[in-house]
């Protein structure tokens, strides 16, 4: 196992992993070169990688904790942030790395040498997307081998600095953006590159984006933090052929990298204005001082802001829970009114019933009296036209009668 040679400025290594056993190999074949100490935050690893890490005489293992509930990616932004700081004073360098992301340099060692001659605090890596058929032999030497990579300005990281010159890195999620603070002096030139070996053939890539999908936590999902882990596997299929098409061989190939990665976080005008401006007879000691001190004055103008903060939270809390006391009161006496007239709703369908029952009585009787009174109407009407039939009854006798009388007058008195 390679050890750095003497003279090589001294680097530390901070990394957070969960189950990269298939990875390790590779990143400490790269690294082993020029890190003299590396600092692993584990997540729980099932598949070996924690007694790989204990293994290796140079490495320290200790347990990644989600200090933010329901969140990978915020625990480890804050994590990012902290975890370097204990190499102030104790190493030229401080690198920051996933175990799939390769810091590359023609002669890294001669390089950061260089950086420190000339002061520089912080050096940006241009982003590749490396991408292979199938994945590498256990022995490969990854930054030689497998050197087809597609331009991607998403993995332009700040992933190597000074730790005694930088007080705050200021990553963003996933560290695809950092707003760093101190003395920020970059190199005149980018010559860093980031590889990154994520699609190292098609099966290996598909089982990697499944696996890390299930690290995520809820509030990871809510935030759309990590969406290219729930791609699936044609959605990784898909982007390891794009990849692939536009990818080039970094080996053969000295791409025009201005034009290829155009977008530079580190070139944002708020961090040109943040870089130190030099001042003759001032020692970065001195600059460093009056960053902290800065700094320390920031950190008090937010610890007043956060208390302002809290005041007017805690009011606003005390309105939405007076908000709410009216709010069940007012359900108290919607409940009250609803009974009240689901009561009187019932008396009324008691009440409606009584009277449409009174009502058919009523009604029966009126049919009653009805029919009654049709008899008697029939009944008087028969003992009234009586006497009319009884004389209607006897008038053809009455006046056959009378005409024997008129034709015996006749006789009589001719």
């Amino acid at each position: 196992m390679d050890r750095p040679a003497a003279g090589t400025p001294i680097v530390h290594l901070y990394s957070i992993c969960w189950n990269e056993a298939a990875m390790l190999p590779f990143f400490f074949r790269h690294y082993d070169p020029w890190v003299a100490r590396y600092v692993f935050y584990d997540d729980g690893s099932t598949d070996g990688t924690q007694d790989m890490i204990r293994a290796h005489p140079r490495a320290e293992l200790r347990r990644f904790e989600r200090v933010v509930a329901e969140s990978y990616v915020l625990s480890a932004q804050r994590l990012q942030e902290m975890m370097w700081q204990e190499s102030r004073g104790a190493a030229d360098w401080a690198v920051i790395s996933a175990v799939d992301e390769h810091l590359c340099h023609p002669d890294i060692t001669a390089y950061l040498r260089g950086c420190m001659s000339a002061g520089v605090t912080l050096v940006p890596a241009l982003g590749y997307q490396m991408v292979a058929a199938e994945f590498p032999a256990p022995e490969t030497l990854l930054c030689r081998t497998l050197t087809r990579g597609a331009p991607y300005e998403v993995m332009s990281k700040l992933s190597l600095f000074r730790p005694d010159a930088l007080v705050a890195t200021g990553f963003g999620p996933g560290r695809h953006k950092a707003e760093p603070v101190g003395e920020l002096v970059l190199p005149e030139q980018d010559e860093l590159r980031l590889l990154h070996y994520k699609y190292l053939g098609l099966g290996y890539s598909q089982a990697r984006q499944a696996l890390l999908a299930t690290g995520l936590g809820t509030v990871d999902v809510a935030n759309s933090f990590g969406t290219q882990y729930f791609r699936g596997d044609a959605g990784v299929a898909r982007d390891l052929e794009q990849f692939t098409a536009a990818s080039i061989d970094l080996a053969a190939v000295v791409p025009d990298e201005r034009l290829t990665h155009r977008s530079r976080w580190w070139e944002a005008p708020v961090l040109q204005a943040r870089r130190e401006v030099v001042v003759p007879g001032q020692t970065a000691a001195t600059r460093l001082v009056l960053v902290r001190a800065e700094l320390l004055a920031a950190r008090q103008a937010l610890a007043l802001a956060e208390a302002a903060a809290g005041e007017r939270l805690a009011a606003a809390q005390a309105e939405r829970d007076a908000a709410q006391a009216e709010r069940d009161a007012s359900q108290a006496e919607c409940d009250v009114v609803r009974a009240e007239l689901v009561q009187v709703a019932a008396t009324a369908a008691t009440d409606l019933t009584a009277a449409r029952c009174e009502a058919d009585a009523a009604h029966a009787a009126l049919t009653a009296a009805a029919t009654r009174l049709r008899g008697i109407e029939s009944s008087l009407h028969w003992r009234l036209t009586r006497p009319s039939r009884r004389l209607l009854a006897h008038l053809p006798g009455l006046a056959r009668r009378l005409r024997r009388v008129l034709r015996w007058c006749r006789r009589q008195w001719p």
